[in-house]
């Protein structure tokens, strides 16, 4: 769950390291995998900044879409998925993602969600988990 002033790491190649929510969009309390916030951006990588056309400023509105949450997301299968850290992917105007790479493993309910093509065929790894006795196998597929 991402409500505001809550930290999120950029899940992307965009120049952003560290964002902080500002806002949910459809004026929910609460942000969960695959829904659009608003965020600013707080920490840059200069290196990556440097060789944009737009480079990313600290301190500058844009939207993201969250990808990953700390806080569980349930499945239908009973399945709860949870990740180390709040991550989201910085979109542009246009509602395209501003990165060409994405980074770390995403979760399959991104699929379920109505997205653009070009998003989810940049993402090379969702987590599929399979429960077995005691412990849990974690399968990256694309």
């Amino acid at each position: 769950m991402i409500i505001k002033e809550t930290v999120v790491k950029s899940a992307d190649n965009s120049g952003c390291v560290k964002m902080r929510c500002i806002g949910i969009e459809k004026k929910k309390k609460v942000a969960t995998i695959g829904d659009v916030i608003t965020i600013v951006v707080t920490e840059i990588d200069k290196k990556i900044n440097v060789e944009k056309k737009e480079p990313i400023k600290t301190g500058k509105v844009y939207k993201a879409l969250v990808v990953r949450t700390k806080n569980y997301c349930r499945r239908a299968s009973g399945q709860r998925v949870s990740f180390k850290e709040n991550g989201a992917i910085l979109l542009s105007k246009t509602m395209l993602p501003m990165g060409t790479r994405f980074i770390g493993p995403f979760s399959a309910e991104l699929k379920t969600k109505n997205f653009d093509q070009r998003l989810l065929s940049l993402i090379n790894k969702f987590v599929l988990l399979k429960c077995y006795v005691n412990y849990f196998v974690f399968f990256y597929t694309k």
